[in-house]
């Protein structure tokens, strides 16, 4: 939150096929909706693009922005814990 700022909420959904694959949508309240597409390159390594469709008034001037995201997992620890978190 900011002070004098409307709270802004994201929700988000993503398919997994073999935890290889990933394909997911996203909507931001009042700004973006987001699709996006993302593959596990090494088991610490993900590659992924993202289109994002604004829906506010800027709609008139920007058709939407193109993003290509890279995610590295560090191994901080040697205990090893299985979880089913994907960020």
């Amino acid at each position: 939150m900011v002070s004098g700022a409307s709270v802004e909420l994201d929700l988000n959904a993503t398919l997994y096929y073999k935890n290889l694959i990933g394909l997911g949508i996203s909507w931001r309240t009042m700004d973006a909706f987001v699709v996006f597409f993302q593959v596990q390159i090494t088991e610490r390594l993900q590659l992924g693009y993202a289109y994002d469709i604004t829906t506010t008034a800027v709609r008139k001037v920007s058709y939407g922005s193109h993003e290509i995201f890279l995610n590295y997992r560090f191994s901080l620890s040697k205990l090893k814990i299985i979880t089913p978190r994907y960020f």
